[in-house]
Formats: structure tokens, C-alpha cells, sequence
């Protein structure tokens, strides 16, 4: 992992202060925070953070599924365009496509990051099989929030969540997540570690072609798409619903309309 056992407590607590402030703004003012929907999609992703620094906290992770909503159907969606068997056929062919990029490369290990919350979903269904030890696993985060106010412009706070504290000098790191879309994201993730010295590949689950407004290098991809709906499932969600979801859809518009 790339947060030694050393470190884990000093992560841990950091993430319990921001959770802690998150659900003060949720009780407070919420809508000064970016609203509802986003502060508890931040809460949660706080939380599985938590739970992978202490497995005793997995206990009160919470849940983007509700059961009401498993048992009805799920009838906000508009289109499954990927089945749960279009999901897991792919897995291993991107597994591939990563394994065979970095036989080339002479290094002893590869960094994977995945960013909480929506990559996490595609990264654990890449590297829970992955037997090859040379890929070390971690998490960052990415918001277009500070201090509970947006961002100006296309401006991102990433959050390497401790991995940027050591020399990433000539360091293989590799990014998942779960949609390119406008590239903004990624962008700026990518010139975080690249600015510490790093040479950084990604991997998503999702191309939306045809809407990039910055180029990005993309090793590998599961599915392209070309139109503009929302999309959930597999980590992908709306207002922070519906990210594990197995399977991937488009949202009827009376559900973001």
C-alpha cells in the first residue's frame, strides 16, 4: 500500500477531522457547503477512506443504495448501456492491457490511485484478481470544493491524501477512475503528480467521446460513450446516488431535469 502501517493512525485521524467538519455543515448550512446530496457523497467517501485505514470502521460505511430502491426496479433509469455481464467480460482484457504496458517498463513497483469515490468501484473490481505484486494500491481524492466554497472557473483541489510526501521522481503512477469526460479532472490530477517528477498513465471506465476539452493519455478504457446523459453504476453516480449499481445506465431526464 502506499500508506505504510506507520501512517495509517496519522491518515485516519485526518479523515475523521474532515468528516467530523463535513457533518457539521450537513447539520448547519448545507446549502452554503454545495448542498445536501454533495456533502453526504463527500461524507461517504470519507468513510470508506476511514474503513480502509481501520477495518473496524467498515461497520457504519454507508450504503449509496437504498433497499427500497433495489427492490423497485431502479425506474429512473432511461437505458442500461453496459450489462453486469459487459462489466465483468471487460475487466480482465483491461487487466491485460495494463499487465502488458508495464512489462515493458523497467521499474520494480507502479503506484495505482484510484479517486474516491467514483474509482474506487472500477479499481476494486481491477485489482482485487490482480496477482502481479509490482502494482501498489492507493486513494486520492479530487473536488471542485475549498473550504465549503466552489472553486473558480474549471479549477480542482486535489488531495493526494499523503502520497505526495516522499520523492515521486521517476515513479510509475497509474489512475482510475471512472469517466473522461471533459478531462478537467484528470487534468488536474495528472499535473500533481506530474510536477513531482512522476510519469502518470490512466485508466477509466468511461470514455465519453466527442466532449473532451482537455487531452488526457488514456492506456486503457472500458466502455466509449457519445451522448450527455447522467450516468450510474460501477461508481459513477448522480448527487452522490446509485454508484453501485452493477451495471451502467443513462438517467431519465425527470431525474436531473
Amino acid at each position: 500500500m502506499a500508506i505504510t502501517d506507520e501512517d495509517q493512525p496519522i491518515f485516519y485521524d485526518r479523515l475523521l477531522k474532515r468528516y467530523e467538519a463535513a457533518e457539521k455543515n450537513l447539520r448547519e448550512d448545507p446549502d452554503k457547503c454545495g448542498g445536501e446530496e454533495y456533502i453526504k457523497g463527500y461524507m461517504s467517501g470519507l468513510i470508506e477512506g476511514m474503513a480502509l485505514l481501520n477495518p473496524e470502521h467498515k461497520s457504519i460505511c454507508m450504503e449509496s443504495e437504498s433497499e427500497e430502491e433495489l427492490v423497485n426496479g431502479h425506474n429512473f433509469i432511461k437505458e442500461v448501456l453496459f450489462t453486469e455481464e459487459d462489466v465483468l467480460k471487460r475487466i480482465p482484457e483491461i487487466q491485460e492491457d495494463i499487465v502488458n504496458h508495464y512489462k515493458k517498463i523497467d521499474k520494480p513497483s507502479v503506484k495505482v490511485f484510484s479517486v474516491l469515490r467514483g474509482g474506487k468501484y472500477f479499481s476494486d473490481l481491477l485489482f482485487s484478481t490482480m496477482t502481479d505484486r509490482k502494482f501498489q494500491t492507493g486513494y486520492i481524492s479530487a473536488s471542485s470544493y475549498f473550504n465549503n466554497k466552489k472553486l473558480p472557473g474549471n479549477k480542482i483541489r486535489v488531495d493526494l491524501m499523503g502520497n505526495g510526501t516522499k520523492s515521486l521522481w521517476g515513479q510509475e503512477i497509474l489512475i482510475i477512475d471512472d469517466i473522461y469526460d471533459t478531462g478537467n479532472t484528470l487534468r488536474h490530477i495528472n499535473g500533481e503528480f506530474q510536477r513531482r517528477g512522476a510519469i502518470v498513465h490512466n485508466v477509466v471506465l468511461v470514455k465519453r467521446s466527442g466532449h473532451h476539452e482537455f487531452d488526457v493519455p488514456i492506456l486503457s478504457y472500458g466502455f466509449e460513450v457519445h451522448n450527455k446523459d447522467y450516468l450510474v453504476g460501477c461508481g459513477l453516480d448522480y448527487n452522490g446516488d446509485h454508484r453501485k449499481l452493477p451495471y451502467i445506465a443513462s438517467v431519465k431526464e425527470s431525474k436531473h431535469g
